[in-house]
């Protein structure tokens, strides 16, 4: 079109410099970096990055975005890939880095960045991928010592406690967490649910499983039925008849279906029902 976005703009910047860019919506600023990515055309001047030229017919896009990334404002990761295989992606895909070079690299990052609590959570979840349970263990309790507000990673936190066999204390506190960061976080309230349950902790099982927004149809027996079992151990025969009636309807397999209704024939003999 007619308008000029960027008109009469000359920046250096050297190696290791930090530079923000400030300016009102609409003002050019995210098309500046497009540019300096070789994702928009410009028509005048000359832009070079990390001594590769941007712009013209010569331009090498393959070897300039080798050196040269941007984060989008709607930035969109991959959602079948961990936090961390997101990160390690374009060194490995595109540098053909191996995978445990890229993860040295990523462990450098502790040195650069100490008490980190996002490059903490991004190590834990390397160590998963490597299957080291008792390193990602390590590194998420350093995530969450210094101040993560990483709902997922206090989730996941939380199932590698569980398989450790931890206090439930422990883990329904990272739970806890998890929901107070993210409060639509279904995983984490049907398993805080069920570990309260599980415990004993009726109210605070009952509380956390009513709370869920949607169950989905392959959790919904597990939901129901632990839902049933609370209320009749707390005197609420009729919640724990409907729960047991939903329960019976998810049931698959013979072990659920007889689980099923011996919740709902639990809850009719305490109403009195023949």
């Amino acid at each position: 079109g007619t308008v000029e976005v960027l008109k009469g703009v000359s920046l250096e910047v050297a190696k290791g410099d930090v530079v923000a860019i400030i300016g009102r919506s609409g003002s050019g600023k995210s098309t500046l970096l497009r540019c300096i990515n070789g994702l928009e055309t410009y028509q005048f001047g000359a832009i070079l990055a990390d001594g590769i030229e941007v712009g013209g017919i010569h331009a090498n896009m393959r070897e300039l975005r080798r050196h040269v990334g941007m984060v989008f404002q709607q930035f969109n990761l991959f959602p079948h890939l961990t936090a961390a295989e997101n990160v390690m992606l374009a060194p490995t895909v595109v540098n053909k880095t191996p995978k445990k070079e890229a993860r040295a690299i990523a462990a450098s990052l502790v040195t650069e960045h100490p008490k980190d609590p996002d490059v903490e959570a991004m190590l834990g979840y390397l160590s998963l991928q490597e299957r080291n349970a008792t390193e990602a263990l390590s590194h998420f309790s350093k995530a969450a010592r210094y101040g993560s507000r990483n709902p997922r990673m206090f989730y996941h936190f939380a199932l590698l406690e569980r398989q450790a066999r931890a206090k439930p204390d422990s883990i329904m506190t990272l739970l806890r967490k998890a929901i107070e960061l993210q409060p639509d976080y279904v995983d984490a309230r049907i398993m805080l649910g069920l570990i309260a349950v599980e415990n004993r902790r009726w109210e605070d099982g009952l509380a956390a499983l009513r709370s869920v927004p949607s169950i989905e149809p392959e959790r919904a027996f597990s939901v129901y039925a632990a839902i049933a079992y609370a209320s009749l151990q707390t005197g609420k025969r009729e919640e724990a008849g409907k729960a047991a009636d939903l329960a019976r309807k998810h049931a698959k397999g013979y072990q659920q279906i007889k689980s099923a209704e011996q919740l709902l024939g639990a809850s009719r003999r305490q109403v009195g029902a023949p």
